[in-house]
C-alpha cells in the first residue's frame, strides 16, 4: 500500500546509566496512556534517531555534540525531548484513530511487517539489537506508526473524508507538476555474456530504435506499434522448432525486431514494414552456410536479439524543478505526441510524451497516485495537527527508564558505518517514492501485547 520511506542517518550508540536504575523496576515499557504502552526498545529506537539528528544541528562539526546546544537547549536535551516527542505521536495517533473510528488494515498490516523484518535482518539486527531494540520496537516505532498515519490521513482528506480535497485540487496538482510518457528500450548488453554487443548488432538495434523514433515522429500509434510487435514477437516464440522448408534447411523464426508503420487514424496493422529496419536475412543464412563465420562472442541468436527490445506501459513522472535532471527537464517540456530519443552506454530509450488531460482521469483513481498528491497538498496541515495532538496528550512517561537510557556522546570525527533507518517520529504519513510506517496498535494496543521483549543489557540480568 505504501511506499516505506528511509531518512540516511549515523549510528549513535546508546549508554546504559545503571546507577540510577534499582533492581526490581520495571523499564520494558517507556510510556502509557490510557490502556495503551509503548516498550522501551521503542524509545532507545527514537534516542538514536534523534541522536543522527543531532549531530546534523549542532553549529560546530569538529565538537562533541553533547557539547553543544541546538535551539538554544543543550544537546542531550533537545535529543531526549525529540525521542519523547516521537512517543507522545505514537499514543496520540491510538486516540485519533479511535476518535475517527477507523482501522488498520490486516493485510496491509502484515504487508508493512514482512517489510520491516526484511530491512531489519539485512541492515539493523546486528547494530541495534545490542542496543535493546528488538524486531517489534523496530516495527511499532517506524512501519507501523507511520501506517497508522496513512490511515488517519486518508480517512480526513481522501473521497468523503471530514476534509476531502477537491478533485480538481488533485488534477490541478497533476497538471502542473508531472509528466506522463511512454517509452521503447533496446538493450545494449548481451543477456547471455553480460557484456556490451559488438558492433554489428548494436548498429542492427539502433537501426531499428532509429526507425521508430521516425514513425513516432510521423504520427504512428505507439499502441498500435506496441501490439503489432508483441503480437509478433509472441507469434516466434510460440514456434519452438524452426521450420524446414523444401530443400530441408531451417527457416529461422519470423524477424519482430521492427513493427510497421501505424497511423493514430489506422487500426490495421498490415501496413508496410520500413525497408531500413529490414534485417539481412540473405547475409544471416550466407554466413550460416559457412563454418568459419561462426557468430561474434557478444553477438546474441536472432530470438535473443528480438526479445531485447520492450514498449513500456504509460508512466506517470512527478517533477521538480530543483532536483530534475536534463533528460527529466526536456520531457516535461515536451508537448504531447512530441519523441525524446536517449542513447546511453547500455541503453536506447525512445520516449513519447503523452497528453495529461487525457490521463489525469487514470491517475485520480489510482489510489496510490492520487494519494501521493493529496500528501503533497496537505502534509503540511496534518503534521500540524499531530504535533498539537501529541503535545496535548496527557501520557505518563516511565521515569526508571528515562533515567536509565540516555544518549551517549559520540566521538567527532568517526564516522559510522550504520545504514540508513526509518523516520522513527511518524512526522510524514505518505513517505514517497517514498510512504508510511506506524506502530502498535489496530485501534487496540500500541504493540505491546504483540511485541516481542525488547533485547536486555547486561544490566537488566543483575
Amino acid at each position: 500500500m505504501r511506499i516505506f520511506k528511509r531518512a540516511a542517518a549515523v549510528l549513535l550508540a546508546l549508554v546504559m546509566m545503571l546507577s540510577v536504575a534499582g533492581c526490581g523496576q520495571d523499564i520494558k515499557w517507556i510510556a502509557k496512556k490510557g490502556e495503551n504502552s509503548v516498550p522501551v526498545g521503542v524509545y532507545i529506537f527514537f534516542l538514536d534517531n534523534a541522536a543522527n539528528q543531532a549531530k546534523t544541528k549542532v553549529p560546530d562539526s569538529t565538537v562533541q555534540v553533547m557539547k553543544q546546544e541546538i535551539d538554544g537547549i543543550p544537546a542531550e536535551e533537545w535529543i531526549i525531548n525529540e525521542a519523547k516527542k516521537g512517543i507522545e505521536k505514537i499514543l496520540a495517533a491510538d486516540d485519533w484513530m479511535k476518535e475517527l473510528g477507523v482501522e488498520i488494515d490486516n493485510a496491509d498490516k502484515n504487508s508493512a511487517k514482512v517489510n520491516a523484518d526484511q530491512y531489519w535482518e539485512m541492515m539493523y539486527k546486528t547494530t541495534l539489537e545490542p542496543l535493546g531494540v528488538s524486531s517489534s520496537s523496530f516495527f511499532i516505532g517506524g512501519d507501523l506508526q507511520n501506517l497508522k498515519l496513512a490511515t488517519i490521513f486518508e480517512k480526513i482528506y481522501d473521497k468523503g473524508g471530514e476534509k476531502e480535497i477537491p478533485k480538481a485540487d488533485i488534477e490541478k496538482e497533476y497538471l502542473e507538476n508531472y509528466y506522463n510518457v511512454s517509452t521503447i528500450t533496446a538493450n545494449l548488453i548481451n543477456p547471455e555474456t553480460q557484456e556490451s554487443l559488438d558492433t554489428a548488432a548494436q548498429a542492427e538495434i539502433e537501426k531499428v530504435m532509429q526507425d521508430y523514433e521516425k514513425q513516432l515522429k510521423d504520427g504512428a500509434s505507439f499502441s498500435e506499434m506496441k501490439k503489432t510487435y508483441e503480437d509478433k514477437l509472441a507469434a516466434a516464440m510460440a514456434s519452438e522448432t524452426p521450420s524446414a522448408d523444401e530443400s530441408g534447411s531451417e527457416t529461422p523464426p519470423a524477424d519482430v525486431s521492427s513493427a510497421p508503420a501505424v497511423s493514430a487514424d489506422e487500426s490495421s496493422s498490415d501496413a508496410a514494414v520500413s525497408s531500413d529496419t529490414a534485417t539481412s536475412d540473405a547475409a544471416d543464412a550466407s554466413s550460416a552456410d559457412s563454418p568459419s563465420s561462426a557468430p561474434a562472442a557478444n553477438t546474441p541468436d536472432p530470438m535473443t536479439l528480438q526479445t531485447m527490445l520492450e514498449f513500456g506501459e504509460s508512466v506517470d513522472n512527478q517533477y521538480d524543478e530543483v532536483q530534475a535532471t536534463e533528460d527529466q527537464t526536456k520531457l516535461m517540456n515536451l508537448k504531447p505526441g512530441e519523441v525524446y530519443y536517449k542513447r546511453d552506454i547500455d541503453m536506447i530509450t525512445i520516449y513519447v510524451r503523452n497528453d495529461t488531460q487525457k490521463t489525469k482521469q487514470a491517475f485520480y483513481d489510482d489510489d496510490n497516485k492520487r494519494l501521493s498528491v493529496m500528501y503533497k497538498l496537505r502534509e503540511t496541515e496534518f503534521n500540524e495537527e499531530l504535533d498539537k495532538r501529541a503535545e496535548a496528550a496527557e501520557v505518563e512517561f516511565n521515569e526508571a527508564a528515562l533515567k536509565k537510557y540516555r544518549p551517549e556522546n559520540p566521538p567527532v570525527d568517526q564516522p559510522s558505518s550504520t545504514p540508513e533507518i526509518p523516520e522513527a517520529t511518524g512526522d510524514n504519513p505518505a513517505t514517497n517514492e517514498e510512504s508510511s510506517e506506524a506502530t502498535g496498535s489496530d485501534g487496540e494496543e500500541s504493540g505491546t501485547e504483540e511485541s516481542e521483549p525488547d533485547a536486555p543489557s547486561d544490566s537488566d540480568t543483575e
